[in-house]
């Protein structure tokens, strides 16, 4: 008889104990369990994988696969949601990681279970959730675009209730262990996460309905028996933290107006900090970085060409960051400038426009980027304006030779 069950769907495997004989399963094998060799068990528990417990009378084989088969795709849709805001990733993998985790995301406990560990933790540095959301809008998923703006809009809140926790964990726990095992299990049931869209609210006082809530179901108090007075605590806490704007008291004061949304391109050029690359991470030749970004463009060139100028903008987020990063804003203004090019020899202005946009945004006295912005006028038919661009232009740059045969084709 089989009574308690260890799941972790990282791995994708549990382990069970039976007539005093412990086995392992898997997914795929479940109906053929493993008796447990020397070290295997101990190499399950310290191989730093996630597990749940599943405690019950005569559990089955095929409740195991279930339970398993469940954590094993809760975890892979956190892996992908994780995938969709990684700068590290191009924007295609992203991309495919964000379709991938959307179907996942039809599944209510997978969603449940990505919601409560984004939203119980604040996002790394090196987190790209502007471009995250930026791929999400351009294909059809909702579910996770969603989620990806409330975890953008909770970030002050999930740093104000871990400065919180910080404080007050110690007063319920006996040592750090402890305390360490109680903050993973208020991440996991999703209890931080709803306390963080509370904050997010403004209105902490349904924080009492949040203890009651929880206060009443019996695996909570199983497992945090301190539970409610944690919630109670950090309410207080919340309340008598002075300055936090990510609070207020639920009254009726006036709300400040939520921000406009901007140009993930656009935020990303102006707010740009070019990343310090750890000693052990590959470095990209020269030969490499050209390459890749030739790819890039020979890719954007063919989206604009097919009129597919969603797909584009998302490929050119992604050319733009690794330009960034591995060039100079001169290397980046003249690709900016020759896909604008691009777009006006098939009429794309509005395309056009946008890339000269960008490329201004630079902030750099370049030649290239002030002859294009000239020419674009022309494409429109502002001619006046071409025309006292030009002779900016030439100001700036009097022995430039494009620049004052723009200037003439402008008189003809």
């Amino acid at each position: 008889m089989i009574e308690q069950v260890f799941i972790s769907g990282q791995i994708g495997k549990a382990i069970y104990e039976e007539d005093n004989r412990h086995f392992i399963v898997g997914v795929e094998d479940y109906e053929n369990p493993i008796e447990c060799r020397y070290g295997d068990i101990s190499m399950f528990f310290d191989c730093g994988a996630e597990f749940t417990i599943i405690s019950s009378k005569d559990i089955g084989l095929s409740d195991i696969r279930n339970s398993l088969e469940s954590s094993r795709l809760a975890y892979r849709a956190l892996f992908l949601a994780i995938s969709g805001f990684d700068g590290e990733l191009s924007n295609e993998i992203r991309s495919l990681s964000i379709e991938a985790v959307e179907e996942l995301f039809q599944n209510k406990s997978s969603y449940a279970f990505v919601r409560a560990r984004l939203l119980g933790r604040p996002l790394p540095e090196m987190a790209d959730i502007n471009g995250a959301i930026f791929l999400a809008e351009s294909g059809d998923t909702p579910i996770i675009k969603l989620l990806y703006k409330e975890v953008q809009a909770s970030q002050k809140a999930v740093q104000d209730l871990l400065e919180v926790w910080k404080k007050i964990a110690l007063k319920f726990f006996d040592s750090y262990e402890e305390q360490a095992r109680g903050e993973r299990a208020l991440i996991e049931m999703g209890v931080f996460a709803e306390i963080v869209t509370v904050m997010t609210s403004g209105d902490i006082k349904a924080l009492d309905s949040i203890a009651m809530n929880y206060g009443l179901q019996p695996e909570f108090k199983k497992k945090l028996p301190k539970g409610v007075f944690i919630i109670k605590d950090i309410k207080t806490q919340l309340l008598n933290s002075s300055g936090s704007s990510s609070v207020t008291t639920g009254g009726n004061e006036e709300k400040e107006e939520e921000p406009v949304e901007v140009d993930p391109i656009r935020r990303l050029i102006t707010g740009f900090v070019k990343k310090k690359w750890k000693g052990e991470r590959k470095q990209l030749t020269t030969i490499e970085i050209k390459d890749r970004v030739d790819r890039q463009i020979d890719a954007i060139k063919k989206l604009i060409h097919r009129d597919k100028m969603h797909q584009a903008r998302r490929y050119l987020y992604d050319l733009i960051r690794f330009n960034l990063n591995h060039g100079k804003k001169e290397h980046v203004g003249m690709t900016l400038c020759s896909l604008a090019k691009v777009a006006m020899d098939v009429h794309k202005l509005e395309m056009a426009d946008k890339l000269v946009e960008y490329a201004f945004l630079l902030g750099i006295e370049d030649i290239v980027i002030r002859s294009t912005g000239a020419q674009l006028l022309k494409e429109k038919g502002q001619l006046a304006e071409a025309l006292s661009a030009y002779d900016e232009t030439i100001k700036t740059f009097p022995d430039n030779v494009v620049a004052r045969a723009g200037r003439a084709e402008v008189l003809k």
